[in-house]
């Protein structure tokens, strides 16, 4: 700009010198010969001064910034100076620069120095942007303001479930609006049951509501906008009701008790429309200041409440059907009174930390006296040691369990006593060991993880009393996933809760201290407050809906027999004619007779007879395709089918016995597929019944033949190779009731029973189905996926105590036979139908699984119960499973065992809790039950720790990192 300004001022001079010179010139030169001095003659040529005008003045160009209207936040903003302009012509150059932006914006000027440059709104808010051009000598600056508008976000409160009739209300009035704008409500009904005619009452506003028509899922969307929004929807919120029929909650309690007693509640007359009542909780609602009262045996069905002060006590029952579903909390108050002066039962507080043998704990009491009297205590030990005072402190000499006596005495001399006992631990100074090989195992020593792969460690408390470990697990990353897996993987029915103790800070060489304030920290209470395993509606609806109801035992008593290995019956004998009818008696419910006839049968290469029995009621109504049994037929006959395939490896389906109550084979038995038309909807997609075998004088609704059933509305509701699988499962059935029961006078615990029929299908439909993409099928798949799908911390599951016929016997058991299955082969599977004595000679079930698999070469039943819960439950894909874990492919000549990936998420709502039910604690550890808890190295740190935690006898530790 310098420079151009001087070649202006230097133009200027040279025009005014040259103009001086030549007036200089004109004064001095001659005309005519004067004298010097002497004036010119007249009329001589003069020329007169000349006058030059100054060049015009450079003028400041005229800054002008537009751009950006209506910008939401996220959009790329364009700005514009083509109105910018130089009174001169010149040509203008340009340069942008922000001056203000919303807090946490990292926003650029992408082209700050042309002439429409833009940027990037990353945050909501203001920006305030300068704009300066220049003409090269002078400039102009103006500055543009704008708002990013932030999207506001949708949010829907209303029910998951509503029952017939109900109308329910969605509101979606928590939306919110970081600008603090008002919203508008956009609403979309995108689900809703074929044929069902159910609408919105209205498609805006804050809350809309609707009346379901017809069972099952109905979805919506919610969007909103502002009016700064350009006419733009948030992103959408979802919800969905289910319309379902709830079971009814009923309790009986008597309206009054006495203080200090133990109230009976009873849930039998509880209701459930679906395969009966398959779980209950009870829990204290409400009880008079002061109270300690609890719930004894809170989810069984006849709970315990303890009463100990005067006063209104209201208690809550929610009860669940076999499919899952919640009834409505029901409640019922109890008046107490106060039955004597008695202080009351005094309870005893132990220290938050395990106790450990030789160090000193101390102990507190309280109790309340109804008159307001003072208390004082006396304590007694099993050893004969005493103490007074409300606070003890003692020193226990060795490990093991310690009954104490505190009895609590007012000033009227009348006392009240209680009796607990006392868990003193042993430290144990070594921790859990490597429980993997292989190139995949990421278990390097018992201390350290190699930074890649999996890394397995158990430890399992042999002991007769609790112990204490410390984890410290070196070269683990800041973050990294840890799962810490508890099982009583033995067959003692109840152990004590483990402690799940403490996390030191990273650093810290010693395990924090707590005080008995902090009790209720999430590292001990992780476990106390564990939630009870279940499944949601829509997660099972596809498979358990139609199996609940197979609760009814594959044996009903026990008979003598012969110990005979022959399984050689008699003659064949001619099939029934096509179209022939019987009458067959169903087991289920009341003994319905289902009025059927012939429409295809077959024989196997021994000459006994497959016929398929198809009840004439379903037929006439549509529910059944001849198509079908063609294809049932097809699946289940021949030299290569499933019954073949399945008897080659698990012996013939009847024989030769020794018991009169069950019918002869002296003419070989048919096997009977009997496909009944229920009158009501059931929860079994089919059965077996071993009194249907049973000799009329011994059973008068016996069927007197082999008989499977399945029911034939699964026939028109569910895929052709489900119920194909399920006719697997029934003859599995058959088979173990001939060669175990019949045979060898020996039955089977509902939960092996169950595992072992899931066995037999994995081992035969696994080679013979395939799914919609083509790939292996069975039941047992099914299962798995429901087995790895719940991950939450907050449920624990269990497998022998399970109810009959509930969940956790097909899911658990259908997993761990699907894992011993690839883990032993045949071998395992065949020891369970023909060598296992369980119920004679006095061996449990669990015993001859653990006999099982020792003859198989493993390590007995609780080293592959935790193998089973590593695979599953951490989850372990099937790329990254260390040998001896998770569900890999194995085959051989006919048996085809698909690979199964626990880590692949099959259902979106997996570990998803009912927000209307409020479950019980884990109050003990049954026999086989487990419970995952998901834990993390914390930030900053370079290792695992966790110290203080304890194992009760029988109690399996497995950590596992990855």
């Amino acid at each position: 700009m310098e420079s151009r300004a001087l070649t202006r001022a230097f133009g200027r001079a040279r025009l005014l010198l040259a103009t001086g010179l030549l007036t200089g010139l004109v004064a001095c030169g001659g005309g005519g010969g004067g004298a010097a001095g002497t004036a010119p003659a007249t009329g001589g040529n003069s020329n007169p001064p000349t006058s030059t005008s100054p060049a015009p003045a450079n003028r400041a160009p005229l800054a002008s910034a537009s751009g950006g209207s209506n910008v939401q936040e996220g959009d790329t903003v364009r700005l514009d100076a083509s109105q910018s302009s130089d009174p001169d012509g010149d040509t203008l150059r340009y340069r942008w620069s922000f001056q203000e932006r919303p807090e946490g914006s990292a926003a650029t000027l992408d082209g700050a120095e042309s002439k429409q440059p833009s940027f990037v709104a990353d945050k909501g808010g203001k920006y305030r942007i300068a704009l300066v051009v220049s003409d090269g000598t002078l400039e102009s600056s103006t500055t543009l303001e704008l708002k990013a508008n932030r999207q506001p976000k949708a949010a829907i409160k209303g029910p998951l479930g509503v029952l017939s009739g109900q109308t329910f209300a969605l509101d979606g009035s928590a939306s919110s609006d970081p600008d603090g704008d008002s919203l508008s409500y956009t609403w979309t009904l995108s689900q809703k049951p074929d044929g069902s005619k159910a609408s919105l009452d209205a498609s805006t506003g804050a809350r809309v509501s609707l009346t379901p028509d017809i069972m099952g899922n109905y979805c919506f969307y919610l969007q909103v906008s502002d009016p700064n929004s350009g006419g733009r929807l948030s992103l959408p919120a979802s919800h969905c009701v289910r319309l379902e029929e709830r079971p009814l909650a009923k309790i009986t309690a008597p309206a009054s008790a006495s203080s200090s007693t133990e109230v009976q509640l009873n849930g039998f007359f509880s209701v459930a429309e679906w395969g009966g009542i398959g779980g209950y909780t009870w829990r204290v609602v409400s009880a008079p200041a002061r109270s300690e009262a609890r719930m004894i045996l809170p989810t069984s069905m006849r709970a315990r409440l303890w009463v100990d002060l005067p006063g209104a006590y209201t208690v809550e029952l929610v009860v669940k059907d076999m499919q899952g579903i919640y009834s409505l909390p029901v409640t019922t108050t109890i008046q107490v009174t106060a039955s004597s002066q008695h202080p009351t039962t005094p309870v005893i507080t132990l220290p938050v930390e395990p106790i450990l043998a030789t160090q000193e704990a101390s102990l507190r009491v309280s109790a309340l006296d109804p008159g307001n009297g003072t208390v004082s205590y006396v304590w007694r030990f099993a050893d004969g040691t005493t103490g007074t005072g409300a606070t003890l402190s003692r020193r226990f000499a060795t490990p093991g369990q310690y009954a104490v006596t505190v009895t609590a005495t007012n000033g009227l001399g009348l006392s009240s006593t209680v009796t607990t006992v006392v868990r003193v631990a042993e430290a144990l100074t070594g921790g859990p060991q490597p429980a993997c090989m292989g190139s995949r195992c990421g278990a390097s020593s018992a201390t350290r993880y190699s930074g890649s792969g999996v890394g397995i460690w158990t430890i399992n408390n042999t002991s007769s009393h609790d112990q204490v470990l410390d984890l410290d697990i070196d070269n683990v990353g800041p973050g990294q996933s840890v799962v810490l897996l508890f099982a009583n993987a033995g067959e003692q029915d109840s152990i004590p809760l483990p402690a799940y103790g403490v996390a030191p800070a990273p650093g810290a060489t010693n395990a924090p201290q707590r005080t008995p304030a902090q009790a209720a920290l999430p590292a001990r209470t992780a476990i106390e407050s564990v939630l009870v395993h279940r499944y949601h509606e829509s997660t099972v609806e596809t498979y358990l809906a139609s199996r609940q109801a197979r609760a009814i035992p594959a044996e009903t008593r026990r008979r003598a027999s012969s110990s005979s290995s022959s399984s050689t019956g008699g003659k064949p004998r001619p099939a029934p004619p096509l179209h022939s009818t019987r009458e067959w008696t169903g087991a289920l419910g009341e003994k319905v007779p289902y009025q059927t006839q012939v429409e295809a049968s077959c024989q196997l290469a021994n000459g006994r007879n497959i016929v398929f029995w198809i009840d004439s009621a379903g037929l006439l109504a549509g529910q059944i395709k001849l198509s079908q049994i063609d294809a049932m037929r097809e699946f289940a006959c021949g030299s290569d089918g499933a019954f073949a395939r399945l008897t080659a490896i698990a012996g013939d389906f009847w024989g030769p016995h020794q018991d009169s109550t069950l019918i002869s084979d002296d003419t070989l038995q048919d096997v009977n597929v009997v496909i009944g038309y229920p009158k009501e909807p059931i929860g079994a997609g089919g059965y077996y019944w071993i009194d249907a075998m049973r000799t009329k004088a011994t059973n008068p609704n016996s069927n007197e033949a082999v008989a499977l059933f399945l029911n034939m509305r699964d026939f028109a509701n569910s895929t052709r190779h489900y119920l194909h699988s399920v006719l697997i499962h029934e003859a599995t059935h058959a088979i173990n009731g001939y060669q175990r029961l019949a045979r060898r006078g020996v039955w089977h615990e509902s939960w092996l029973e169950e595992t072992s029929a899931m066995m037999g299908e994995d081992l035969v439909a696994s080679a013979l189905l395939k799914d919609e993409q083509g790939q292996p099928y069975s039941n047992v798949i099914s299962m798995l996926r429901f087995f790895a799908a719940d991950l939450s911390s907050k449920s624990y599951t269990r497998y022998l105590s399970a109810l009959d016929g509930g969940n956790e016997k097909y899911i658990v058991g259908g997993s761990f036979g699907a894992f011993l299955n690839r883990r032993h082969g045949l071998q395992l599977f065949q020891y369970l139908i023909n060598q296992c004595s369980d119920s004679s000679a006095g061996q449990s079930s669990y015993q001859c699984v653990d006999a099982a698999i020792r003859a198989s070469g493993g390590n007995g039943f609780v080293d592959e119960f935790v193998r089973l819960y590593v695979s599953g439950k951490t989850p372990l894909s099937a790329g990254e499973a260390p040998a001896g874990y998770g569900w890999p492919l194995a085959q051989s000549d006919k048996i085809v065992l698909p690979e199964f990936d626990a880590a692949k998420p099959y259902f979106t709502n997996a570990g998803q809790e009912n927000p209307e039910y409020v479950p019980s604690p884990l109050e003990k550890f049954e026999r086989t039950t487990a419970i995952r808890i998901a834990d993390n190295a914390p930030n900053g740190a370079t290792r695992y720790r966790r110290m203080g935690i304890m194992l009760p006898p029988g109690m399996s530790l497995a950590v596992v990192i990855h």
